[in-house]
């Protein structure tokens, strides 16, 4: 049996390519148990779905230099933030 952060593991994975059958079966099998898990899992997929779809309507959408320069900005701030 999977521990719950295995199973947020493979749930990741599980967007990306399909789970070999021994993972897919214990996945499952974790989730008929584990009700925290299956909300994330569910959440997992509205966002991945969500940000697909978004993706597809922007996707000819082109960002200026201003805001490209303030986005850049915004992240190094942060990243100076965290170290």
């Amino acid at each position: 049996m999977h521990t719950c952060k295995e199973v947020i593991d493979l749930a990741s994975k599980r967007l990306i390519s399909k789970l070999k059958w021994q993972e897919n079966l214990g996945f499952r099998l974790h989730l008929i148990i584990c009700r925290t898990c299956v909300r994330y899992t569910k959440q997992l997929e509205f966002i991945s779905r969500a940000s697909a779809q978004l993706d597809e309507q922007f996707r000819d959408t082109k960002l200026s230099v201003k805001a490209r320069k303030r986005i850049i900005h915004n992240l190094s701030k942060q990243q100076s933030n965290i170290e």
